[in-house]
């Protein structure tokens, strides 16, 4: 296998050579960056290698080509931004590693969870103030088995007919679903687009947004949301009131 890689790698350099040569003389520095662009497009769509590496393609393809100097790509991985995504993964990973979002939200759901709009209410207060610090995706993961075991607890515990559990269950999971994404925008790290946006913001309008700015707009903004959530879900998904009426033992 390493010869055949040896012998395959001077082969394939000339081939590439050749390619690049001709799309540089045929559309000049545009052509040779569509096609680092739909290389890198190409590999992360097909696991080709880690994404880590994919992403290290420019730092060699646009200095190689004379495309632009090293000195002018480097900065880019350094940006702002990059380091705000980083600090924002290792909050989530220490998060969950240390499983402390896990009983955060089971904390909360003993508080709120002897009744039936307290525990609606007690998923959407988790949910929202986890995706505060974790991606949306990985905080509904999160919950989705929480709501299941508190939802197969009520079913075995309380006296309902079937048509109460399902819509109970209905505006336990969207409220997840819908908090998550809500509560993702109350702070700059909450969501990614949320640091793609600040980027834009600062390098087109030179705007730059501090992180207590942010929050204070849109902290605010979120809760009514949230309440909106609420309402409206228990008037689409009608249940009996007070019918869960039960001390969550967790």
């Amino acid at each position: 296998m390493i010869q055949r890689l040896v012998f395959a790698l001077p082969i394939l350099g000339i081939i590439l050579e050749i390619l690049f040569k001709t799309i540089s003389h045929a559309y000049g520095d545009t052509g040779l960056v569509i096609f680092m662009s739909t290389w890198m497009v190409s590999w992360w769509i097909f696991a080709i290698a880690p994404l880590g590496a994919t992403s290290l393609i420019p730092l060699f393809f646009l200095p190689s080509f004379n495309i632009l100097p090293i000195k002018t790509v480097t900065p880019f991985y350094s940006d702002s931004m990059i380091f705000l995504f980083l600090g924002g993964f290792i909050l989530a990973r220490g998060l969950e590693k240390t499983e402390l979002s896990e009983r955060f939200a089971l904390n909360v759901l003993k508080f709120t969870g002897r009744s039936d709009t307290g525990i609606v209410v007690g998923f959407t207060i988790a949910t929202s103030l986890l995706s505060m610090w974790i991606s949306n995706t990985a905080t509904a993961i999160m919950m989705i088995p929480i709501a299941a075991s508190v939802l197969k607890f009520l079913d075995k515990n309380t006296e309902h007919n079937e048509m109460d559990i399902k819509n109970i269950s209905t505006v336990i999971y969207l409220s997840i679903a819908y908090s998550a994404n809500i509560g993702g925008t109350m702070t700059p790290i909450g969501t990614p687009p949320n640091v793609v946006f600040l980027g834009y913001l600062e390098n087109i309008y030179h705007i730059q947004i501090d992180f207590w700015k942010w929050g204070l707009i849109m902290i605010p903004t979120s809760i009514v949301f949230l309440i909106f959530q609420v309402i409206v879900l228990n008037k689409l998904f009608k249940y009996p009131e007070k019918f869960f009426l039960v001390q969550l033992h967790i």
